[in-house]
């Protein structure tokens, strides 16, 4: 009766001891792959436009914080103690680039060219006749150093100009010259078109540079 009894038990027993081996509570012919947890990541942020300026934006130059003048033709054009000088009617360079003055005892404003004012628009250019005789607008010009303050006095007001620089250049196509040609508001440039003693071009321009410092309004 025994004997019966763990006879009949015993298939029981072995599907249990390999159930138990197996690790696994799933039906007979099933199988469970274990999936790897994923690492935890930071979503990407979403991205925004920024302001960029276009590569084809252009920025005037800085022009000092001064009074409203209203751009107007000049009258007159001081340096202390070496300058006093009116002026004659505007004119333009020759075709070649050359400048020319109108007359020996006035200087004369590049007519198509920039206006005295603040804000300015464009560079001044001034021209007049340097002589060794002492019998034009402009002898005085080559003693005009860096730093001298040129004034220049229109009937809308009064622009101071700081000296930056000084040179002696060639006068055939200097008018052509990229800086002469370009638009700089605030620059000025006095050109003394040389004479020599018997009154001859000498082929040579005394160049001042200067930029606007001052700016009193009538």
């Amino acid at each position: 009766m025994i004997v019966a009894v763990v006879i009949a038990l015993l298939p029981a027993v072995v599907l249990g001891a390999k159930n138990l081996f197996d690790g696994s509570d799933s039906p007979s012919g099933s199988h469970r792959t274990v999936q790897p947890i994923p690492p935890a990541t930071t979503p990407a942020p979403t991205p925004t436009a920024e302001a960029t300026p276009s590569a084809s934006t252009t920025h005037p130059p800085v022009q000092p914080n001064l009074p409203h003048v209203a751009a107007d033709v000049p009258r007159r054009l001081l340096s202390t103690g070496l300058l006093n000088v009116g002026f004659d009617d505007s004119v333009e360079p020759s075709s070649s680039g050359t400048f020319r003055a109108r007359s020996s005892a006035e200087a004369a404003r590049w007519g198509t060219r920039g206006k005295p004012g603040m804000p300015a628009k464009d560079t001044v250019v001034i021209i007049g006749k340097t002589f060794t005789r002492g019998q034009s607008a402009f002898d005085t010009l080559p003693q005009v150093k860096t730093g001298a303050r040129i004034v220049i006095r229109t009937d809308s007001g009064e622009l101071t100009y700081t000296v930056l620089s000084t040179a002696t250049e060639r006068a055939a196509g200097l008018a052509s010259t990229s800086a002469f040609s370009r638009t700089t508001p605030g620059r000025l440039y006095v050109v003394g078109v040389e004479y020599d003693r018997s009154g001859h071009l000498t082929g040579k321009d005394y160049v001042v540079l200067a930029e606007i410092s001052g700016a009193i309004a009538r």
